[in-house]
Formats: C-alpha cells, sequence, structure tokens
C-alpha cells in the first residue's frame, strides 16, 4: 500500500509541477505582450494600433512578423516619427508577399496592367 501512496504522491508532484511551469510560462508571455502593447503605442498611430490588433483576431502570424518588424525598427533607431496605416499596410503586403500592381479601370471593368499588355499582344 506504501509504494500505491508513494507513486500517487509522485503524480501529484509532477502535476503540480507541470501546473506551475506552465502558469510562469504564460505569466511570462502575457508581460512579454504587455511590453510589446506598450511599445506599440508609443510609436503607431490610434488607427495603425487598431488595425495590427484587428489583425491579430484574423491573422495571428501576419499580425507577429509586423510586430517584429515594427520592433526591430525601433531598436535600430530607424523610426524617426510616428506609424501610419499606410507603414503598416505596405509592411503587411510586405510579409504576406504580396507584389505592388498597376491597375486601371475602363468601363466598370478593373483590370491589372499586365493584362492589358497581353491583351494587346
Amino acid at each position: 500500500m506504501d509504494d500505491i501512496e508513494e507513486i500517487r504522491r509522485r503524480k501529484i508532484r509532477k502535476m503540480e509541477e507541470r501546473l506551475a511551469q506552465r502558469k510562469q510560462q504564460e505569466e511570462r508571455m502575457e508581460r512579454e505582450r504587455s511590453e510589446v502593447d506598450r511599445i506599440l503605442d508609443q510609436v503607431l498611430m490610434p488607427e495603425a494600433t487598431g488595425y495590427l490588433r484587428n489583425m491579430r483576431d484574423r491573422s495571428p502570424q501576419v499580425a507577429k512578423k509586423i510586430e517584429e518588424t515594427v520592433i526591430t525598427l525601433v531598436v535600430q533607431r530607424r523610426i524617426r516619427q510616428k506609424i501610419d496605416l499606410v507603414i503598416i499596410k505596405a509592411i503587411e503586403r510586405k510579409v504576406r508577399g504580396i507584389e505592388p500592381t498597376i491597375s486601371f479601370q475602363r468601363k466598370g471593368k478593373r483590370m491589372e496592367i499586365s493584362e492589358k499588355l497581353r491583351e494587346e499582344d
């Protein structure tokens, strides 16, 4: 019987240790998140902050990469003014790998310049 009790106590101790580790990890992640939010609030304009927070819900990986890019710029001291929504969207396009395109609209039809050039050949 003592062996069973000892095994039970060990298992309970291991579960408590795992729970404590998980709690410490969550607290550390929460501190990191609040630090990132604080920095972003300082360097982003309000509409850019809102857009980025919205993106966290829609596409967390992309939002994380954008945040990392902005934080890197802050650390490298390459930011001289607050970042607006246009710059955040440009960073987003870069992260997603979206190339800039030229498009136009004729007779209610939207067309890329590459399509128009192919059409003329």
